[in-house]
């Protein structure tokens, strides 16, 4: 086996025992995020975010901010094995191939575990925080109408001249 296929495995199942744990432990918060986070492709990491955490966040109006709203690196020690195998893929031009192993780890939470459509599913590059491209990527796990309030809550207004570029750069799968 590859070291890209023990990634995919790996990051599968790491997304996937955080999303069960965070339903299971985080309901009562009310979730309405759960995002894979990446650093470049260098790292990656669960983020949920819920509206109990937002209650208490000084920066209430950043609601897309897993920093400022959510559970940023939840259950960091879910992503040992996903990172290790990351960290000599850095700098060999694989990052196409990673992403869509985001992406394949994300479309198997979305079918398989968090079904609900009113929480959003991304990637995030926590370099950029919640923009256009998270947004690209958002395309690929949410619905119509949850993608049109997303929009909405993102960027009011014309802000999207990059969408079309950004749409480009997300892997298909």
């Amino acid at each position: 086996m590859t070291t890209l296929q023990k990634l995919d495995e790996a990051v599968r199942r790491s997304m996937e025992a955080a999303a069960k744990e965070a339903l299971s432990e985080l309901a009562s918060e009310r979730i309405y995020g759960f995002f894979l986070m990446h650093d470049i492709f260098q790292s990656c990491r669960a983020a949920v975010l819920t509206e109990a955490q937002r209650a208490r966040s000084r920066h209430k109006e950043e609601r897309w901010s897993p920093a400022d709203c959510g559970y940023y690196f939840y259950r960091e020690d879910l992503f040992d094995e996903p990172n290790d195998l990351l960290a000599p893929l850095e700098g060999r031009g694989q990052e196409e191939e990673i992403a869509r192993i985001f992406v394949r780890a994300m479309l198997h939470v979305r079918q398989n575990i968090i079904t609900d459509p009113r929480i959003v599913l991304s990637v995030m590059d926590y370099t950029e925080g919640p923009g256009v491209p998270f947004f690209a990527y958002a395309e690929l796990f949410n619905d119509a109408e949850t993608l049109a309030r997303l929009r909405a809550e993102l960027y009011p207004g014309a802000r999207w001249e990059y969408l079309d570029l950004e749409r480009s750069r997300v892997p298909k799968v």
